[in-house]
């Protein structure tokens, strides 16, 4: 027999409702997978969250949306060259602007210019958390704004 506890156990998302928000928290390890709100916002991630570091999140405030909540689905396919930290989609807003905090700017520009690209993606990998505001509009929601820190 094998006792109970030698099988590991999956952790846990956990889910905060933060007034009108929706705070996802992810344990230690590489997780990913992808939160929809209605159909045409997606957020997809891909972090790997340091063991014994500080907890992640994707922190999702829809207050001014109401009436819709986000979806979330861990383990989600997702392309396995992509390894980013976030992927945020609007199919009403061609373009998005994405604030990165300045301490984690410095990181990123502290970096040899031919790794760039591939330490930007570990870094938001590693490092990053992710706040995405979400307004109604009169035919649907659209993303006000999104940081990064």
């Amino acid at each position: 027999m094998i006792p109970i506890v030698a099988i590991a156990q999956p952790e846990t998302i956990l889910e905060k409702k933060i007034g009108g928000a929706t705070m996802y928290v992810f344990p230690s390890g590489t997780v990913h997978g992808r939160v929809d709100f209605g159909r045409t916002i997606t957020i997809r991630y891909f972090l790997r969250v340091m063991k014994g570091g500080k907890p992640r999140f994707i922190l999702l405030d829809s207050s001014k949306a109401r009436k819709i909540a986000p979806k979330i689905t861990p383990n989600a396919n997702s392309s396995q060259n992509w390894f980013g930290g976030f992927l945020v989609r609007s199919t009403t807003q061609h373009q998005l602007d994405i604030t990165i905090a300045r301490e984690l700017s410095q990181k990123i520009n502290d970096l040899p210019t031919r790794n760039h690209l591939g330490e930007i993606e570990k870094t938001l990998s590693k490092e990053a958390n992710l706040n995405v505001v979400i307004g109604r509009t009169r035919t649907g929601y659209k993303i006000i704004g999104i940081w990064i820190d």
